[in-house]
């Protein structure tokens, strides 16, 4: 069963009228940065923006002796995904942002030989 996290007005109708709507409701998870407003079928996204993730914190704490540290994280989600399944989802991302640099070093295309620098 899906819970309904976020309301929205379709359309005010200020007469009577007949009224004939189709909605296609999808699951979506993530943030996206672009949003198109137009399909070609004629249809436009009534909210794109998808982000379970309310809020988030974190603190760094002395754990044991002093060499030793501990990372808390707190995250709070509007329900769609488990805090721990956010986690998850944005260290995957995080992880697939690196990736091209990782690649950059182990073709040994180094910054430092690039003739163009940034005054």
């Amino acid at each position: 069963m899906y819970k309904l996290l976020i309301t929205q007005h379709i359309a005010w109708l200020t007469e009577p009228i007949d009224f004939f709507i189709g909605l296609k409701i999808e699951r979506n998870r993530g943030y996206f940065n672009k949003v198109d407003l137009h399909f070609d079928d004629g249809s436009y996204p009534i909210d794109a923006l998808f982000m379970p993730v309310q809020n988030a914190n974190h603190s760094i704490h002395s754990y044991g002796n002093e060499k030793q540290e501990i990372l808390f994280l707190e995250i709070w989600t509007n329900g769609s995904l488990t805090p721990k399944e956010a986690l998850h989802e944005s260290a995957r991302i995080l992880i697939d942002f690196f990736i091209p640099f990782f690649q950059m070093e182990e073709e040994n295309l180094y910054l430092a030989d690039a003739k163009h620098t940034i005054p």
